[in-house]
């Protein structure tokens, strides 16, 4: 914990000071870093320390960066003061040692890539930083790239228009970028011809050009086609472009077959480059999700084209400015990029040089290349300050750094309130579920002693067998009186309090507690229980309303037509018994047979009348028993349910 709010602290003041030393110290020369040796994904090399105790290390963190971002512009100093600064450590040496403290410390928030790429940045003298732009070709879905727009761009805006076509540009125009992505060095040729390529070919092809305008910018382009992910926010989109995949598919020494490899390049400026209507509409999403300054995009169009006035016209649905940060230089546009032709400015370079100067003026006009000349220029010229693309990586970097230490910050503060919370929900969950216990223990007791009570009640013993004859209509009247005092009044009311404090327990995330109706119970389709669910649902277990309810509008009726049934066969079998012993008395037989033939019959139905309602009561005693049982199994369920559901939400 405390390395990382060492470093949180660094970076805040880091970010405050807006690189106000960085900009004015010493013109220290020192060799720069080959961009082929920058382009592997490997830090550079720093002497290995030994590892200083954590409180030493985020004393020397805290003061490099404060005096790095926090030192003014020094006037020219004493004797004693450049003594003094002799023995103290640069702001631009302490600012590279932080950042390798950065990936050291916290690697997970800041990519190698880009700190690589920063720390050679600081190495050089300031205003003399070598500017890194990637000059990208987006491949299509169909695998087809056009990747002659950008060679063709990248030739017209390097090359120096009065002189004969160079080495280099015939080296460019023999380049498959399908296969392999080029680099090319711009440097400055005093005889106006192509300086000679010392540079040993390591990862990429490399060609060195010379140009009259941008040969002392210090400029780094690196061509290649660029397949974009699906990406979705405006940091997405920028930490993309600024670190593309370069895909490259030549062939190596282990694989014949050619195989798409990603390789991650780090660069301070991007250039899209689009071809027609597709990468205008490509181009117009990009300005829309208004990405950063340091990314530009530029399509290929026919001037005065009727595509090129659409997309003007649809450009008006995008909300943007010159001076937002993907404002255009050229104010005479009304599109979000800038609009080239660069094969007709490639056409009226090489009229020029056969000769045909008339030519040139309206073809370099139509290919407006100068537009992407004077971006270039304007960002990578010279200064006495740092360049402003390299303000831009170093400030990228920490800031993101910045915002991953406060992330981890507020994580490590949330691990630490639930580890204090948790002996306070562990003693909450055992509360509660000897609360659930204690109830459902209660439940069951008061299931069985009150029915037990209903039971043996004078109401249940009135509908004897023997009454049934003048108490049949009686039958719904006295097994609901039953069923609606006797069937769990206490417990039905103490799992309303039961769920009040579970709801209690957790009050902020109490709403999500919901207690939904089990589809295995037996709910009748009528208007009664429907209401009371769509009344309690979610607020508290409504199992034992519901089984209430179907015992009343289920059970009740059927005893009662049972008893009904059984009334009527008894006194029709009786009337049959006696109208048989009557025509037997009339056909001779004597008063004692024809009495024993009535007597038998109304034994039979009497005896048959007895057993089936007996044998109705006791089996509709047994169901409301058990179903109280599961009243009470699932209502113990859901509760225990709602708490497990409340810690998972939480």
């Amino acid at each position: 914990m405390a390395p990382t709010l060492a470093l949180k602290r660094a970076l805040g003041g880091g970010i405050a000071g807006k690189n106000q030393g960085l900009l004015s110290w010493g013109r220290t020369r020192t060799s720069s870093i080959c961009l082929f040796c920058s382009l592997s994904t490997r830090p550079l090399t720093t002497t290995t320390r030994r590892p200083l105790p954590l409180r030493e290390q985020n004393t020397r963190l805290l003061a490099g960066s404060a005096r790095s971002f926090h030192t003014t512009e020094a006037l020219i100093p004493s004797a004693t003061q450049m003594q003094e600064q002799q023995a103290v450590e640069p702001p631009r040496a302490k600012l590279a040692r932080l950042l390798r403290e950065l990936q050291i410390q916290i690697p997970e928030y800041v990519k190698s890539e880009r700190l690589n790429l920063a720390l050679r940045n600081l190495s050089e003298p300031p205003g003399q930083e070598s500017i890194r732009v990637a000059i990208l070709n987006p491949a299509r879905e169909n695998g087809h790239e056009n990747t002659e727009a950008s060679k063709s761009l990248l030739r017209a805006a390097l090359a120096d228009e009065l002189g004969e076509q160079a080495a280099w540009e015939t080296q460019l125009e023999r380049h498959n970028l399908a296969e392999e992505p080029l680099i090319v060095r711009v440097k400055a040729s005093e005889k106006g011809t192509a300086a000679p390529d010392t540079q040993v070919p390591t990862t990429f092809p490399e060609i060195t050009a010379d140009s009259p305008t941008l040969g002392r910018n210090n400029l780094e382009l690196l061509l290649a086609k660029f397949r974009p992910q699906a990406t979705k926010t405006a940091e997405e989109l920028e930490a993309e472009l600024l670190v593309p995949g370069v895909q490259t598919t030549k062939p190596t020494a282990v694989i014949s077959t050619p195989q798409t490899t990603l390789v991650p390049s780090a660069v301070h400026m991007t250039l899209l480059v689009g071809n027609g209507l597709r990468g205008a509409l490509n181009a117009l999403e990009l300005a829309k999700s208004n990405p950063s300054s340091v990314i530009k995009t530029a399509v290929n169009l026919k001037s005065g084209t009727a595509v090129k006035e659409e997309l003007e016209i649809q450009s008006q649905n995008y909300a943007y400015s010159p001076s937002q940060p993907h404002g255009l230089l050229d104010p005479n546009s009304s599109l979000p990029f800038f609009t080239v032709d660069s094969f007709a400015a490639i056409e009226g370079l090489d009229a020029l040089r056969a000769g045909r100067a008339e030519v040139f003026s309206e073809l370099w006009t139509e290919g407006n290349v100068k537009q992407i000349r004077d971006w270039l220029r304007a960002n990578t010229e010279a200064t006495d300050k740092i360049k402003p693309p390299v303000q831009h990586l170093i400030r990228s970097i920490l800031s993101r750094a910045k915002e991953g230490l406060e992330q981890q910050e507020r994580q490590q503060q949330l691990s630490q309130h639930n580890q204090a919370n948790l002996v306070e929900i562990e003693a909450t969950i055992r509360r509660l579920d000897q609360e659930i216990v204690s109830w459902a223990q209660s439940a069951h007791e008061e299931l069985q002693s009150r029915l037990d009570s209903a039971f043996s009640n004078p109401l249940w013993r009135s509908l004897s067998w023997w009454k049934l004859f003048w108490r049949a209509d009686d039958v719904t009247l006295n097994t609901s009186e039953l069923v609606t005092s006797y069937f769990l009044p206490r417990a039905e009311q103490e799992v309303v309090y039961l769920a009040g404090k579970v709801a209690a327990s957790f009050p902020t995330i109490s709403p999500a507690i919901s207690y939904p109706v089990d589809p295995e119970e037996k709910l009748v389709s009528t208007p009664g229980p429907t209401a009371v669910e769509m009344e309690h649902h979610g607020k508290w277990p409504v199992q034992i309303t519901s089984t209430r309810q179907y015992l009343l509008e289920t059970t009740v009726p059927a005893l009662q037509a049972l008893a009904q049934k059984l009334v009527v066969q008894s006194a029709s079998l009786t009337g049959l018994s006696s109208v048989l012993a009557g025509l037997v008395y009339f056909s001779g037989f004597g008063a004692y047979e024809c009495g024993a033939i009535a007597a038998l019959g109304l034994v039979v139905a009497l005896k048959r009348m007895q057993k089936r309602w007996d044998d109705a009561r006791g089996y509709w005693e047994e169901e409301v028993r058990e179903e109280g049982r599961k009243a009470v199994k699932r209502v113990e369920g859901q509760v225990a349910r709602g708490v497990g559901d409340v810690l998972f939400r939480g």
